[in-house]
């Protein structure tokens, strides 16, 4: 975004996501381990789900607390230098990198007072841009 607020560059990078964070935790050395000695497969969805509501606890068993904020750290490491390599030719020009969607919030505290910004409620902004799109095209 410029000063002005006005954005000069937008793009969904991939495999930066959520479901990029949930499978670095399915595929971490903790659950790969659960999964092996308990026989399971882990699904996406519910690590996701798990990430959602706080618990980071897949089920009611499966604990990936103690890995989360370092995974959490690389995740959004690899998200800046996606961004970064992704807009390189806007950064001069550019005054805050928009974080939006739903585990924009995860990035809150990393983000503070950096370059970021991430609005309000993230997890609504493309849902209200496609409301938006559709209230100027009627």
């Amino acid at each position: 975004m410029t000063p002005e607020g006005i954005a000069v560059h937008r793009r969904s990078i991939p495999d930066v996501g959520g479901v990029s964070l949930a499978n670095d935790i399915i595929n971490s050395d903790l659950m790969q381990s659960h999964a092996r000695r308990d026989n399971i497969a882990f699904k996406t969805c519910k690590v996701m789900d798990a990430v959602t509501d706080g618990s980071l606890i897949y089920g009611n068993r499966y604990d990936f607390s103690p890995i989360f904020d370092d995974l959490l750290n690389d995740w959004f490491n690899r998200l800046v230098d996606s961004i970064t390599v992704d807009a390189r030719e806007y950064l001069a020009d550019v005054v805050n990198i928009m974080f939006v969607g739903g585990n924009a919030n995860l990035l809150r505290d990393r983000a503070t007072g950096t370059g970021y910004f991430i609005p309000e409620n993230p997890q609504l902004t493309n849902i209200q841009a496609l409301l938006a799109g559709v209230m100027e095209a009627n």
